[in-house]
């Protein structure tokens, strides 16, 4: 093996930008280091010429050379080109390292194929990973079938004979369990919680999986297993869980029995791993506040390719930012393409002043914006300076309480379901159409009661929803406004986060609005801003009190 340097026009030895594969794995955190005056012969390393650094030596009870070799050599089988990282980037060079780290996803999007190395998990170990996955969602299928057969009385020989019962999957311990092992094999393998292959995975999903021998696992009738259809599968588990405890909790009531406490564990341990971040700026930076890094600035330099960006040292190398310094860059960069998408959140932690408007590394996705695929366009901007605090919102405004009352005229029009997330009538009632989300905030600590703030998973579609708004129109008055972002809608056509051609996307229909909840507050000195507390989303339905809002534009300055 033997690495080339890159000269301008992409030349590699004589060859201009040769076809190549991308070798993710994790290794940082077990570089074996020797004491100083031990014998470099005895070093361990990975045979690679020409290069002027040396490679670092690992663990050998973590993966040894010839492991490494072998897995390296199977990911090549189809090109002599490979991008390896220890073999392409100078680890100890800051300068280089920097500028290669904004330049990931051109190198992960230009390769042939990509390959993903699980060096802890041995091949039978992997492939019961795969069969036990796709044994869960081939129960899934099952069971919509059952359930649709049920339901309409349809005769269908290939349909389960037992059909006079739908039975919930998570109602099924026998599946519970293996989609917990699934979930159990994932965590024990160190490369679901490097924070830099959790970038990796997003920038290419169709990934194909090796194991510590360097071999591929099998599945019925596909050639490869790759980490696209490995999440793809939890997708669907996802979705499920997500939809049948919130059933069983509309239908009986229940918040706490052990089901729905079981489902909430698997939902959380999904969410840790980042299986269904995909493109989305908010699942993806909580999930990296989940991952092992040795600077907890990497949590932003780690996912911000994946979006396109870069940020702090990569655009300086050799300079230094804090955690925070990059977290304001990271939410500038995400207004810029998205007020809707930079927006919608929750904090679930008290937030520093100036800093309510800003994602954090406490910042989650609402639950009950979980179970769509959302396309987004902004009818408003936020734009922040880069040398202070400041973000002024620019866009349509109204009163809280004006909002409120046309919410509550359009139900007594008999317009009373939120259908945007395909909820029914129960026995305690309808869904609101609206649905409030408060951030964990001094604020709310002071003015909500316990039982009616939002954060956990199984509140935000509660019929009591309405009381949070009765309490904050009764509360705050006119200095409570909504800030209109701007429309989401569950067509996955519109669901890039980048918005420049979305407005003439034809056809789609956005059947919701999401704004901020802001009060106004006033500083020492006398200053006002509006300090966001919350997002609330509701129905679009043509024809009702809500289009008749009256919406000022206004231009505030958000804390």
């Amino acid at each position: 093996m033997r690495s080339h340097a890159r000269y301008s026009g992409n030349i590699y030895n004589g060859f201009q930008q040769p076809a190549y594969n991308t070798f993710s794995y994790t290794w940082g955190r077990f570089e074996l280091i020797r004491e100083r005056g031990s014998n470099d012969e005895e070093r361990q390393v990975l045979p690679v010429s020409n290069i002027t650094w040396p490679i670092p030596e690992i663990r050998p009870e973590i993966f040894t050379v010839e492991e490494f070799q072998n897995a390296i050599h199977k990911a090549s089988a189809d090109t002599e080109w490979l991008w390896l990282d220890v073999a392409c980037i100078d680890q100890k060079d800051d300068l280089t390292r920097d500028d290669e780290i904004g330049r990931q996803a051109a190198i992960f999007n230009n390769a042939v194929n990509s390959f993903i190395w699980l060096h802890a998990t041995p091949l039978d170990t992997l492939q019961h990973l795969v069969d036990l996955l796709f044994e869960s969602v081939s129960y899934i299928d099952n069971n919509s079938e059952a359930k649709y057969a049920a339901t309409y009385d349809v005769e269908d020989e290939e349909l389960p004979s037992d059909t006079g019962r739908y039975e919930k999957c998570i109602e099924d311990s026998g599946w519970i369990a293996k989609v917990s092992e699934t979930l159990s094999i994932l965590e024990s393998d160190p490369w679901f919680s490097s924070l830099w292959t959790l970038q990796e995975a997003y920038l290419r999903q169709a990934g194909i999986i090796l194991s510590k021998e360097g071999c591929m696992p099998e599945r019925l009738n596909y050639d490869v297993v790759g980490l696209a259809s490995l999440l793809m599968a939890w997708g669907e588990i996802d979705r499920v869980i997500r939809a049948e405890a919130n059933e069983i909790r509309r239908s009986t009531g229940s918040q706490a029995s052990s089901l729905l406490l079981e489902a909430d564990r698997l939902l959380e341990r999904m969410e840790r791993l980042g299986l269904e971040a995909g493109d989305n700026p908010i699942i993806l930076y909580s999930a990296a506040g989940c991952r092992q890094t040795k600077y907890k600035e990497d949590r932003i330099y780690g996912i911000m390719q994946v979006f396109g960006f870069r940020l702090g040292k990569t655009t300086k190398p050799g300079t230094h930012y804090t955690l925070q310094e990059l977290e304001k860059q990271f939410a500038i960069a995400l207004h810029e393409r998205s007020a809707v998408w930079a927006q919608l959140f929750v904090h679930t932690q008290p937030q520093l002043p100036g800093y309510h408007w800003c994602i954090s590394q406490s910042s989650r996705l609402p639950a009950c914006l979980a179970l769509i695929t959302m396309g987004t366009r902004s009818c408003s901007t936020i734009e922040i300076s880069q040398g202070s605090t400041e973000a002024v919102f620019s866009g349509p405004a109204c009163g809280f309480s004006d909002l409120k009352g046309a919410w509550d005229r359009t139900r007594a029009d008999g317009c009373s379901t939120l259908n945007f997330w395909q909820t029914r009538d129960t026995e305690q009632g309808t869904i609101p159409i609206e649905v409030i989300v408060l951030d964990n905030s001094h604020f709310a600590a002071r003015h909500v009661p316990s039982h009616l703030r939002t954060l956990e998973h199984h509140n935000e579609l509660h019929p009591r929803n309405k009381s949070v708004g009765e309490l904050l129109a009764s509360d705050s008055g006119c200095t409570l406004k909504v800030f209109l972002l701007g429309q989401i809608s569950s067509d996955a056509d519109t669901s890039n986060i980048d918005e420049d051609e979305e407005m003439s996307i034809g056809g789609t229909e956005f059947l919701a609005s999401v704004g901020i909840l802001a009060r106004l507050v006033q500083y020492d000195g006398g200053e006002e801003r509006w300090q966001r507390i919350g997002i609330t989303v509701w129905a679009n339905i043509p024809g009702s009190a809500i289009e008749d809002v009256d919406w000022c534009k206004i231009d505030a300055i958000l804390d």
